[in-house]
């Protein structure tokens, strides 16, 4: 598969055998070299990988085993990705160099995945570059990497690299699970995050952009699996004029301090940042808690619509998740907090599946959820699973309505995608009913602007959350 950017940053918080013992954090870059690095040099460690459980190291060629995932230092302008991701996530305090990063008493290790723009990568290779988390108990893992995006691709986490990911929240940090945040993506209103598998899984934190006066960025996907959103600058519009020095000032290979870096690449890391200063705060959050915390500490944006209120009473957004994030709310809801009841999950099929999809109407699609004995659930996470086949995969719509009439647009219109094949064993998530009682009709609504009639093959509502006394 191809993927469009290069980036693994892992980041420990708190007592490690390669940190001292103390409520830091530890930081590894993707990207090396002398001169860019000497913001965050206090911050940056690589480990050997056969010696004690460090975080730095490179996967992108297998053949050889190789600690260092430093990149190549002759074209700076390419291969600076990761330098600027860690910088802004860890660069120290006082390095009279181009800026602080947002956890600047963090540590940062890296791990180097991709050879080039146009690598491809194996199953095994993700696997073994998300192993950061549950093998290596790194706190944080930051991902500014993932499918194409051209508005046609669909791709999702292999075997090896899921179950990668659900060991990590299981067994990281000791049991308190590793934080797995995921950019978005850079495809615009032409592409959707739900076809990422990665940005739309349970265990990952995914972020959005936003510009300076609270808008969209230009780059932004529409993403029902988004949680929150931070400002990185940019444009909303494609002629607008945005000044240099409204975006973020990081560092280059070449030693050179540049100011034009964003796109959800450059929100990963400064959304990581805060959640390293919120496990400063509280080393004790789990990755449910980090993900409540959020929900809560979000702040609303003034410069654009299309902000609802779901049954729970928190505000929602299809392309801001929860909100901007609150660094000082979020660390002060932190120290404070009491852990979420244990995680469960409950799914329904679908009734009436095999149905029809048919063409340019809505096809409704009802599951009725009853929890035995009346008990407390709250909702978190909710995954559509389903097989449907369309002809033309890019003119389909898809809503999913909660009891309490919160309606979440999981799939928009793609007009690049020309998948002829509709979606084969794929999931659809969304995070706008958090802390919704699920009891009630729930609604699918798929619909369609062609002309081409489809058929809804199976699915099933599964809902991740926990039971509350």
């Amino acid at each position: 598969m191809y993927y469009r950017l290069a980036i693994f940053l892992a980041v420990v918080v708190g007592p490690h055998p390669v940190c001292s013992q103390r409520h830091d954090s530890f930081v590894a870059s993707i990207d090396g070299g002398e001169a860019a690095t000497r913001n965050i040099a206090k911050n940056y460690r690589i480990s050997h990988i056969d010696q004690e459980p460090g975080v730095s190291y490179d996967v992108s060629n297998l053949k050889r085993k190789d600690d260092d995932p430093s990149p190549d230092t002759s074209d700076a302008n390419r291969h600076s990705h990761g330098t600027y991701c860690a910088a802004i996530l860890s660069a120290s305090a006082n390095n009279k160099y181009c800026g602080v990063g947002v956890a600047y008493e963090s540590k940062i290790g890296g791990v180097r995945l991709l050879n080039g723009k146009d690598s491809m990568l194996t199953d095994l290779q993700e696997a073994l570059a998300l192993s950061v988390g549950s093998i290596f108990q790194a706190d944080i893992v930051v991902s500014s990497w993932g499918p194409t995006d051209d508005g046609k691709t669909i791709d999702k986490p292999g075997p090896m690299a899921e179950k990668m990911l659900k060991d990590g929240v299981l067994k990281g940090r000791q049991g308190k699970g590793t934080i797995f945040v995921w950019a978005v993506g850079n495809g615009g209103a032409k592409d959707n995050c739900n076809l990422d598998g990665y940005v739309s899984s349970i265990y990952t934190i995914s972020i959005n952009a936003v510009t300076k006066s609270g808008l969209s960025c230009l780059y932004d996907e529409p993403c029902s699996a988004s949680m929150a959103s931070v400002y990185v600058g940019g444009k909303h519009q494609k002629h607008d004029h945005v000044p240099h020095n409204e975006n973020m000032v990081v560092p280059q290979l070449d030693g050179e301090c540049i100011s034009t870096f964003q796109g959800t690449s450059a929100a990963a890391p400064l959304a990581a940042g805060i959640i390293a200063l919120m496990l400063q705060a509280n080393n004790d959050l789990t990755w449910r808690d980090v993900q409540h915390i959020i929900v809560r500490s979000g702040r609303r944006p003034g410069g654009l619509h299309g902000w609802k209120i779901n049954g729970a009473g928190h505000p929602y957004h299809h392309y801001f998740g929860f909100g901007t994030m609150d660094a000082l709310k979020a660390v002060k809801l932190a120290s404070k907090w009491e852990s979420v009841p244990q995680h469960t999950n409950f799914t329904y099929s679908v009734p009436h599946s095999p149905g029809d999809v048919d063409p340019e109407v809505d096809s409704i699609f009802r599951v009725d959820i009853e929890l035995p004995n009346g008990r407390s659930f709250r909702t978190e996470h909710v995954q559509l699973h389903m097989s449907l086949e369309h002809e033309e995969r890019g003119t389909l719509e898809m809503f999913l309505v909660s009891p309490s009439g919160t309606t979440s647009q999981l799939l928009t219109h793609r007009p690049l995608d020309v998948g002829r094949t509709g979606f084969q064993d794929w999931s659809f998530v969304s995070v706008h009913f958090w802390d919704e009682n699920p009891n009630g009709v729930w609604k699918i609504i798929i619909s369609s602007s062609s002309n081409t009639r489809g058929s809804l093959k199976n699915a099933s509502i599964t809902f991740y959350g926990a039971y509350y006394a």
